[in-house]
């Protein structure tokens, strides 16, 4: 059986050789080999569907740091499944549109290694248990995100753009980091479906409330909820077929799968309710809102986008709340909410992706996509058109196209949830409608805004950069691959159903028992009802509201661009530059004695601290060994040495000094009878005494510094304070008993690493690896000592011979 675990570690591999293949065969498009990838995932994936829908699951476990309870596990289901097929098959569709989007002039090994990195990433989210694992792969998504964003890097708004979405979601991701490992310090466990399981133990935790925040955090600003959603508008500076990968099917729906795939944990609870319905409807208010008022198509896509999150995000919340009644004929009624987010959640990833490829379209031959200089296209562009109608109306909850589905269920959900008589819903229960209805109307409107101020009306080629053209039929067949999505589910939904959303409600609802009881059967015809009457008067104030655009559109303006969150964003980021400019001034004062201070300083600080707040400073002489007389005389020979180093007037008198240090320091290790660190210590200070005398020799001479009382009182308490802390720690050392004795980890030194001398077995068995890199680091800084002398003699010649 084909373990998922290969199927993330794949695209990694692939995005490595891209680079090698790229400059080896140049003479074909690297999009169609990187294509196979994601094609090849989703056919295996595919293959699985059947033994998903009838309810297994696979798991597949490679230990990685088992000590921390840290395993390579993936774990497919019915939810990672979703996600799995979109990831892949929209990945599939977006690579063939990006062969004949982007110019061969493009560096197209970097995209594709970036977007398979991307690939690989999100695969590795979905299929995770590990929640450390998890973590991992997600904080992956947001740095090839960023690369991906950034891809046209000369420009200033991609750069911003890719540093936003960098900062807010890294930022939600280190919350959502802490809230995996309160839920590992409730539970015991990172896996998830371990949590799963034991979570109802510990809903009374201290911990849970404050792990499921964290974790909503980073979940929210992963898929763009209000007030994080400004990243999102600003990453449309990304090349459009990133735009309709990461926006449209996959980043974005990272934060979906995580509130979905936590549902069964905190799903009970009505701050989990209220927070995540919350947080959507105000989302999928403002997003509609928002989306109305822009002239770029592309960044009114980003508003509709972000509205349509908030759409999925506030019916994972109102299904939640079935978890609260328990399995019974009334909870059943609620899950219908979360069927809906699935279902609406795969119909925004066709619909969604058409239309940002269908303005890729318009912006890469017309060379605009500025709403007040197109129309008419429809008479140039009828491919482009039929896609864009075919979208836009699925997007505006219109049949028959599969928007219309679960835009209707939508508001099923949102009229239910007023009959539920916990959470004190029942007090405010019509906001949902409400809000629901209000940004369904802006929905409609700026979906209006798409095909009738883009393909209808009159042309305007006098204000295009190019004349008005078709695209090319192969920038048209993964659009048109979409659309025929979008018709076929709202033909045969329940074929969806039953395969793809069925086994995904088993994992938001494990403990439900049979999930075909939670399948209702999708129809497009369900009755004259409240939820077909809401349809119709989004339909009619919504034409209404467009046709009367010109004159209520003005409102826009009533709002303060100085009060928006990108401001508020803004002003933060510049009040943080300059804040850390003041802080780095303050300390980078170039002067290497400042830099020792600082280090010693904190070496006093937190080592003698830690000391003295522990009470860890004994001495003990009674167990010590008898002081023999030579010993006090080295140790006086050390001591007037290092005096006598500060009244040096010569490097050459310093460096002896500093050797006589050295050479104490042997004589003492063959006084304690330990020769080979004597011979150590030897070879060592030899080498050291020898480097410093010929480096010395080529340097001015030695004059002496005009030091302020300050700076050297300063020295003073700096330098008798390490001293002193570093006598005390090493006096307490002998009866400090606070940890347990590493020793025994060498008891059987000679039997486990083959060494007599216990020195030698620690450098070379126990701490190997170590002393391996610090052989490297030795060996690297000898190769550029050894590469710069060469350099200068080759300079030397030169300016010799001329």
């Amino acid at each position: 059986m084909f373990s998922v675990n290969f199927a993330i570690i794949i695209p990694f591999i692939i995005a490595a050789l891209v680079p090698l293949i790229y400059r080896r065969f140049k003479f074909f498009h690297i999009g169609w080999f990187v294509m196979l990838v994601p094609i090849t995932l989703f056919i295996i994936l595919a293959r699985l569907i059947p033994s998903i829908a009838s309810g297994k699951t696979f798991v597949h476990t490679y230990k990685w740091i088992p000590a921390l309870d840290i395993n390579f596990t993936t774990y497919l289901d019915g939810l990672s499944m979703i996600l799995g097929l979109l990831i892949t098959g929209v990945g599939s569709l977006v690579i063939l549109y990006s062969i004949f989007y982007l110019s061969t002039k493009e560096s197209l090994q970097h995209f594709y290694c970036y977007l398979l990195l991307f690939m690989g990433a999100m695969l590795g989210v979905v299929f995770s248990d590990n929640l450390m694992v998890l973590y991992v792969f997600w904080e992956l998504t947001s740095v090839s995100s960023f690369l991906l964003i950034a891809f046209w890097h000369h420009r200033k708004g991609s750069r911003q753009g890719a540093q936003k979405a960098m900062l807010i979601t890294v930022s939600g991701g280190i919350a959502m980091l802490v809230g995996f490992i309160m839920l590992h310090t409730i539970t015991g466990s990172f896996s998830i479906r371990e949590i799963v399981a034991t979570i109802g133990n510990f809903t009374e935790h201290s911990l849970f409330i404050p792990a499921m925040i964290l974790v909503l955090l980073g979940a929210f600003t992963k898929s763009a909820q209000f007030p994080f959603h400004i990243w999102l508008p600003d990453a449309m500076e990304a090349p459009t077929p990133v735009s309709a990968y990461l926006h449209s099917a996959t980043m974005v729906k990272a934060g979906i799968y995580l509130v979905a795939r936590f549902t069964p944990v905190f799903g009970g609870d009505q701050i989990w309710f209220w927070t995540v319905s919350g947080v959507g409807m105000i989302t999928l208010f403002w997003g509609s809102f928002n989306a109305v008022r822009q002239t770029d198509l592309k960044a009114l896509l980003a508003y509709s986008t972000v509205s349509q999150l908030g759409l999925i995000m506030s019916l994972l919340g109102l299904g939640s709340i079935a978890l609260q009644f328990g399995y019974s004929n009334n909870s059943i009624l609620y899950t219908q909410a979360a069927f809906a987010a699935l279902f609406h959640l795969i119909n925004h990833s066709t619909f969604k992706g058409a239309l940002f490829m269908v303005v890729g379209i318009v912006d890469h031959e017309l060379g605009t996509r500025d709403i007040r200089r197109l129309g008419g296209l429809m008479a140039f562009m009828p491919f482009t058109f039929t896609v864009a109608v075919i979208g836009s109306l699925s997007m505006a909850g219109l049949p028959p196209f599969n928007g219309f589905l679960s835009k209707e269920m939508f508001f099923t959900a949102t009229v239910q949830i007023m009959k539920a008589d916990v959470f004190s819903v029942q007090s405010i229960g019509i906001i949902f409608p409400v809000v629901a209805w209000v940004a369904s109307v802006f929905t409609f409107v700026y979906c209006m805004i798409i095909i009738f101020k883009t393909f209808l009306g009159p042309a305007q080629p006098e204000k295009l950069d190019k004349p008005i053209h078709e695209a090319p039929i192969g920038m048209l067949i993964a659009p048109m691959i979409l659309a025929a999505f979008v018709v076929g589910i709202f033909f045969f939904p329940n074929l969806l159903g039953a395969y793809i959303l069925q086994p995904a409600m088993a994992s938001i609802y494990p403990t439900f028992g049979n999930p075909a009881n939670l399948t209702p059967s999708i129809s497009a015809w369900h009755g004259l009802n409240i939820e077909l009457l809401m349809t119709v008067g989004v339909i009619l104030i919504g034409f209404i509201l467009f046709s009367l655009l010109k004159k209520w559109k003005p409102i826009y303006g009533l709002l303060s661009s100085k009060y928006t969150f990108n401001a508020y964003y803004n002003n933060l980021l510049s009040f943080a530059e300059k804040q850390s400019t003041i802080a780095t001034n303050g300390y980078m004062t170039g002067l290497l004695r400042d830099y020792l201070v600082y280090i010693y300083a904190f070496f006093i600080l937190t080592v003698g601290g830690f000391f003295i707040y522990s009470g860890a400073f004994s001495f003990d002489p009674s167990t010590n060994a008898s002081i023999r007389v030579y010993e006090v005389i080295l140790v006086g020979v050390m001591a007037i040495a290092g005096v006598a180093m500060l009244f040096a007037k010569s490097r050459m008198t310093a460096t002896l000094l500093n050797g006589v240090l050295g050479y104490s320091i042997a004589v003492f290790f063959v006084i304690f009878r330990a020769p080979d660190l004597a011979l150590t210590q030897l070879v060592v200070e030899s080498v050291t005494t020898a480097l410093f005398l010929l480096a010395f020799s080529h340097l001015p001479d030695w004059k002496k510094e005009k030091v302020s009382t300050k700076t050297k009182m300063t020295n003073a308490v700096i330098s008798v304070g390490v001293g002193l802390v570093v006598v005390l720690v090493a006096i307490s050392v002998l009866n400090y008993d606070q940890f347990d004795s590493i020793s025994v980890y060498f008891e059987d030194a000679y039997k486990l690493a083959g060494g007599a001398n216990i020195v030698n077995a620690i450098l070379g068995d126990f701490r190997g690896f170590d002393t391996m890199l610090e052989v490297v680091v030795l060996f690297i800084a000898g190769l550029g000592v050894y590469t710069m002398i060469k350099l200068k003699a080759k300079k030397e010649d030169a300016d010799s011979e001329n």
